[in-house]
């Protein structure tokens, strides 16, 4: 649809619209049993997600440097007169970036939180090459009881409810 015909909708239409929008979000909602504060909660934990950055070029020394910090393993060629003997924080324009970056792992140990474990593993979906996740649970018998292991995140809604 073109910017010319949006524009000629009116008003009326866009309240109508809206509303019907809302209701069928409230609808929705409803059947998830799922509050407007929760769906806030979800979608952020979503962008959250979304926003992540991995650094693909570690901060690291820079050695042989002109100027910065005294290297102590170039004292000997700081005493015969060369320059070069100090390092830098940077990033290494050497450091092997062909290699692709490893996904964050996340490991998150759950007590009696369904909800909370439920809303995680849906925003977690999608971000596969991104994070690897696993999650434990702890009760007064056991202290590690594995229900989501590290590269296998169940992937879809049905396996997500059959973790417990």
């Amino acid at each position: 649809i073109s910017q010319l015909q949006k524009d000629q909708v009116t008003k009326e239409a866009q309240e109508k619209a809206k509303a019907m929008a809302d209701a069928a979000l409230a609808d929705q909602l409803s059947q998830i049993d799922m509050t407007n504060h929760e769906l806030a909660s979800y979608q952020q934990l979503r962008d959250l997600f979304h926003n992540v950055e991995q650094l693909a070029d570690e901060r690291g020394w820079l050695k042989h440097q002109s100027s910065g910090e005294w290297d102590d393993a170039k004292l000997v060629d700081g005493l015969s007169g060369d320059r070069n003997v100090f390092k830098r924080r940077g990033r290494d324009p050497f450091a092997s970036s062909a290699l692709l970056p490893l996904p964050k792992k996340l490991l998150f140990v759950m007590d009696r939180m369904l909800e909370t474990t439920l809303m995680l593993m849906e925003s977690l979906a999608g971000f596969d090459a991104k994070f690897e996740y696993a999650i434990m649970g702890h009760s007064g018998d056991a202290a590690a009881i594995p229900f989501v292991e590290f590269g296998q995140p169940p992937h879809t809604k049905k396996d997500r409810l059959k973790v417990y």
